[in-house]
C-alpha cells in the first residue's frame, strides 16, 4: 500500500472537495464562539453549528476544512492504547441544505478508489449502513448507491443505531443514520458473523458519511427534515495510520520529530520498555495539545477553571512523566519549539503566538515541578518515621496537603501503585475508607464510593463530604471502628436571590441508571398563607413508577434556608432506607405558621406524585402548556384558567379562546366544557386545577391535562400569555 504523509493527505481531501463545488474554509479556533455547551471544539462539525441552526448564513452551502479538535474524556488511556490521543484534526465536508445521499456516496467512492487519490483495493474496503427500527426505517438508499458504486453485498453490513445513527446533540433535533467506511485488514474472521461492529480488528474505520434527514420531537418520535444535510468526518491521524498500515499513531511523521527530541532531551529509547514508551507517548501527546491550545489566537493560559483546567491538567500530566524519565528542567518549551515548527506553515498561528506558549510553559512547569519536588521530599522524611508500615492519621492529612496534586493526578498515582480505580478515575475505597490494600486509607475528592441510591460507586467531590470521610478514616487509624456508608448526594447553591438544592437523583439520572421514573411539580408558599415573609417555593419530586419509590428532590426558592431544611429532611429518609410516596406524603415536617404551612410543601408534592401514578391527573410542564397555548389555532385544545374570575377574566378580555372557569363556578358551568375537544386547566399552583380536574372527571371529561406549578411556574420559565 502507498504511504502518505499527513500534509499529503490533508491537502488533497480539501482540494477534492474544492473541485467539487466546496468552499475549503481555515480551522475554526479551538476555543468555542458563543457556544457554552463545549469547553473545547471536540469535532469538525461543532463550530458549524450556527449554520445548521440558521443562527448564522453560510458562506457557501457547500464547505470543507480540516478543523483542530481536542478531546479529552479518556486522556488516562492516553500513552496505554497506540491508538488514544487528546488533539486531533478532522477531514470534513458538508452540505447545508444542498446534496445529499445520490452524491455524497459516489464521492466518498471515488476518493477512496480513485488513483488519483487514495487508490485503495476496492475488494479491502467495507460499508455499513443503518439497519432500521420501530423509529426510522432501513437505510436501503445508501446501501443501494454503494452497490451501484460495484460494491458487493457481502461488503456492505446493515447495522442498528447504536452503530450507524448521529445525534441529536441533545434530547431533540437534526439527527440521521449514517454509512461508515472500513478497510478490511490481514487478520482473519473473529467468527461467522465477524463484521465492523467487531472489535476483532479486521475491520478498522476510515471516514463517516452522516447524513441528517430527520427531527427528533421532544415525544420522542421522528419527522423528516425538510432541509437535509450532510456532515462527514475523515480523523487525519487515524487515517494516516491506517492507511500507512501502521499499529501505532506514534508511527507516523506526525511523532516523529516530537519524539526524536524526547528522546534527545532524556536520553532514552522510545519502545524500550513499556514505561518509558507510556511516558513518551503522554508527553508527546500532551504537549502536542497544550502548544495547540496556547498558541490559538483565542488562546488560555493555565488555570483552575474551564479551557484553563483542562490545560493545566495536560501539562502537569506531561511534566510527572517527564520527571520519571530524566527530562531536564525546561523540556516543555524544547518540545514546543518542535511542534511549532512542524506545524507553523498549516496553522501560522503557532508561529505568531509562539512567545506566549513558551512563557506559559515555563511559569506551569516550574510551579508544578516544584510541588512535585517538596511532595516527595516530604514522603521520605515520613517514611523514615513509620512504624509497622503504618500512616497515622495527622501525618497522611499532611502529606496530602504538602502534595497539592489535582484530584486525577491523585487517582494516577494510585492506579501506577496498584490500587483498584474505577472506571471514572476515582479510586474505590470500602466502608473503613480502605482502598484495595488495606494498610492504604483514601478520602476526599479523590476516592469513589456507593451512591446508597443506585447501590453503584459513584463520585461526589464536597468539602463535607471530604471532612466525614477524614474522621472515619482517622477513628480507624487510631485503632477504632468507624464506616462511612456512602452517599445520597445532596447539594445546595445560591444564585444571587435564588437558592437551589438536592438529594439524590433527578429523573434524567434515574432513567440513564435503567428506572422507570416520572417527575412531578409543585409550587407552593414554604410559610403559611398569612404569614407576611412568605415565599414561592418550586420542588420536584422524582419517583419509580414500577414501586413508588423515591429516588430524589430538587428545589428552588428564595428563602434558602427554608428550602434546604425540606431537601434535608428528604436526603435523611434516603439515606437510610429506600422510601416510597406514602412515606414522603406522611413525613413529619415541623409546623408553625412562621415557618411552614399546615399542609407542608414536602407532604404535599408526594400527594401529587401519588396523583399522578394513580392516574387521576396527567400533570406537563409549564413549558409543555405554553407550547401548547401558542399553537392553540392547529390544536383545538380547550383552555381553562381555574383561578379566581378577576385573574382569569383579565386574560380572557385580551384573548377570547382563554377560558375563565375559576374553581368555585366550575360545577355550576362544567357543561360549557366540551366533551369532544381536549383540555389544558392552568391556575395559580396547580392545586385548584387538580380540584377543577376531579370535577371534570365527574362529568365524563378525561382528556385533560393540568400545568404543574400553575402560572407561577409559568412565569419562572419565562413565559407570557
Amino acid at each position: 500500500m502507498e504511504k502518505y504523509g499527513v500534509n499529503e493527505l490533508r491537502k488533497m481531501f480539501l482540494e477534492f472537495f474544492e473541485s467539487k463545488g466546496h468552499l475549503a474554509m481555515k480551522s475554526f479556533s479551538l476555543i468555542p464562539h458563543n457556544d457554552k455547551s463545549l469547553l473545547l471544539i471536540n469535532s469538525g462539525m461543532a463550530p458549524l453549528k450556527p449554520y445548521f441552526t440558521g443562527a448564522e448564513i453560510p458562506p457557501r452551502r457547500r464547505v470543507t476544512t480540516c478543523q483542530k479538535c481536542i478531546r479529552t474524556g479518556d486522556i488516562e488511556n492516553v500513552g496505554k492504547t497506540a491508538r488514544h490521543g487528546t488533539f486531533f484534526e478532522m477531514l470534513g465536508n458538508w452540505s447545508l441544505g444542498d446534496y445529499f445521499k445520490k452524491e455524497m456516496i459516489p464521492w466518498s467512492w471515488e476518493f477512496l478508489t480513485s488513483e488519483k487519490y487514495l487508490g485503495l483495493p476496492k475488494d479491502r474496503l467495507a460499508f455499513t449502513v443503518f439497519a432500521g427500527d420501530k423509529d426510522c426505517p432501513r437505510d436501503d438508499e445508501s446501501a443501494d448507491l454503494w452497490r451501484s458504486c460495484g460494491v458487493a453485498d457481502d461488503h456492505i453490513f446493515y447495522l442498528p443505531k447504536e452503530n450507524n445513527w448521529w445525534g441529536p446533540a441533545g434530547v431533540t433535533g437534526p439527527c440521521g443514520p449514517d454509512t461508515e467506511m472500513f478497510i478490511i485488514t490481514d487478520k482473519e474472521p473473529c467468527g461467522p458473523d465477524c463484521s465492523p461492529a467487531c472489535s476483532c480488528g479486521r475491520y478498522l474505520e476510515i471516514w463517516n458519511d452522516v447524513f441528517m434527514q430527520y427531527n427528533k420531537k421532544e415525544d420522542g418520535t421522528f419527522e423528516p427534515l425538510a432541509q437535509k444535510n450532510v456532515d462527514t468526518g475523515m480523523g487525519l491521524e487515524r487515517t494516516i495510520c491506517v492507511l500507512n498500515g501502521k499499529k501505532s499513531v506514534y508511527e507516523t511523521d506526525l511523532f516523529e520529530n516530537i519524539l526524536g527530541k524526547i528522546a534527545e532531551l532524556s536520553g532514552k529509547t522510545y519502545g524500550s520498555d513499556e514505561a518509558t514508551t507510556k511516558a513518551f507517548r503522554i508527553i508527546a501527546d500532551h504537549m502536542r495539545t497544550s502548544t495547540f491550545i496556547m498558541g490559538d489566537d483565542r488562546g488560555v493560559s493555565p488555570a483552575n477553571v474551564d479551557q484553563g483546567y483542562v490545560l493545566r491538567r495536560l501539562i502537569r500530566r506531561a511534566v510527572r512523566y517527564g520527571m520519571e524519565i530524566g527530562m531536564p528542567d525546561g523540556f516543555t518549551g524544547e518540545i514546543a519549539k518542535v511542534i511549532i515548527e512542524q506545524y507553523k506553515d498549516v496553522y501560522p498561528e503557532l508561529k505568531r503566538n509562539e512567545a506566549f506558549v513558551l512563557e506559559q510553559l515555563a511559569l506551569e512547569e516550574t510551579r508544578f515541578a516544584k510541588t512535585l519536588k517538596q511532595g516527595n521530599r516530604e514522603f521520605e522524611k515520613l517514611a523514615q518515621r513509620v512504624k509497622d508500615g503504618r500512616i497515622d492519621g495527622e501525618s497522611a492529612f499532611h502529606l496530602y496537603d504538602t502534595y497539592g496534586f489535582p484530584v486525577e493526578m491523585t487517582c494516577e498515582l494510585a492506579k501506577d501503585a496498584g490500587l483498584e480505580v474505577a472506571p471514572f478515575g476515582a479510586i474505590v475505597v470500602n466502608e473503613k475508607m480502605q482502598t484495595s490494600d488495606p494498610d492504604i486509607y483514601a478520602g476526599g475528592d479523590c476516592v469513589a464510593i456507593k451512591n446508597l441510591i443506585t447501590g453503584k460507586l459513584g463520585y461526589l467531590p464536597l468539602g463535607s463530604m471530604a471532612n466525614r470521610q477524614g474522621r472515619v478514616i482517622g477513628t480507624n487509624l487510631a485503632g477504632g471502628d468507624a464506616s462511612f456508608p456512602g452517599f445520597v448526594g445532596t447539594w445546595a447553591v445560591k444564585l444571587f436571590d435564588m437558592s437551589f438544592c438536592g438529594a439524590g437523583l433527578t429523573v434524567e439520572r434515574a432513567r440513564k441508571e435503567g428506572y422507570d421514573a416520572i417527575s412531578v411539580a409543585v409550587e407552593q408558599l414554604d410559610r403559611a398563607h398569612f404569614y407576611p415573609e412568605k415565599n414561592m417555593m418550586s420542588l420536584e419530586l422524582v419517583v419509580d413508577k414500577s414501586d413508588r419509590r423515591v429516588l430524589g428532590i430538587q428545589g428552588a426558592c428564595t428563602a434558602g434556608d427554608a428550602l434546604k431544611a425540606r431537601i434535608d429532611a428528604v436526603a435523611a429518609v434516603l439515606q437510610y432506607g429506600k422510601p416510597t410516596v406514602e412515606d414522603i406524603s406522611n413525613l413529619e415536617i415541623s409546623y408553625a405558621p412562621p415557618f411552614a404551612s399546615a399542609m407542608d410543601v414536602v407532604n404535599v408534592v408526594a400527594n401529587v406524585a401519588d396523583n399522578v401514578l394513580a392516574g387521576r391527573v396527567k400533570p406537563i410542564t409549564s413549558e409543555e402548556f405554553m407550547a401548547l397555548w401558542e399553537k392553540r389555532a392547529e390544536n383545538n385544545i380547550f383552555f381553562i384558567d381555574a383561578r379566581p374570575a378577576k385573574a382569569g377574566q383579565a386574560v380572557q378580555a385580551v384573548h377570547p379562546e382563554w377560558h375563565s372557569i375559576s374553581l368555585e363556578e366550575m360545577p355550576s358551568r362544567v357543561n360549557e366544557v366540551p366533551k369532544d375537544r381536549p383540555v389544558a386547566i392552568i391556575c395559580n399552583t396547580g392545586l385548584r386545577a387538580y380540584d377543577s380536574v376531579l370535577i371534570l372527571a365527574r362529568n365524563g371529561i378525561t382528556d385533560v391535562v393540568n400545568a404543574a406549578g400553575g402560572m407561577q411556574a409559568v412565569l419562572k420559565t419565562g413565559g407570557k400569555i
